[in-house]
């Protein structure tokens, strides 16, 4: 269905981050580096393309038909927008530092410290 969609494009991204954490360790001895690029928005046509994102403004005859994405939230993805080109270039020196984490929107750090931090927060509240 489609809202199963979007949980199911996330479990992907976990799934991806798994895999690229066990290939690091398996890997580390054979001097192969792993990498994993975490993008934000990129510009592409898929406010355009999606019909599960489709906005008023690319066609679709009521704001965020058949799903409940609002206008609101499409302009504030507009603007945290970054071309492809960007994030090539920000993939590149991520590569190049070796790194293994490639973050591309320093806006996502703040979705990373509110998730440490209850992390964080767990482990201080349990007996462990």
């Amino acid at each position: 269905t489609k809202e199963f969609l979007p949980q199911v494009y996330n479990m992907s991204k976990h799934a991806v981050l798994s895999m690229a954490v066990l290939l690091r360790e398996e890997l580390k001895n054979d001097k192969v580096g792993i990498s994993v690029l975490c993008p934000g928005a990129i510009a592409t046509n898929i406010a355009q393309n999606s019909a599960m994102i489709r906005s008023v403004k690319f066609g679709a005859s009521t704001p965020a038909e058949g799903s409940d994405v609002s206008m609101e939230a499409l302009d504030l993805l507009a603007q945290r927008t970054k071309s492809a080109e960007e994030i090539v270039a920000i993939a590149v020196e991520g590569l190049i530092k070796q790194l293994f984490y490639i973050p591309t929107h320093e806006h996502s750090r703040e979705d990373v410290d509110i998730r440490y931090r209850e992390l964080q927060s767990s482990f201080d509240s349990l007996s462990l």
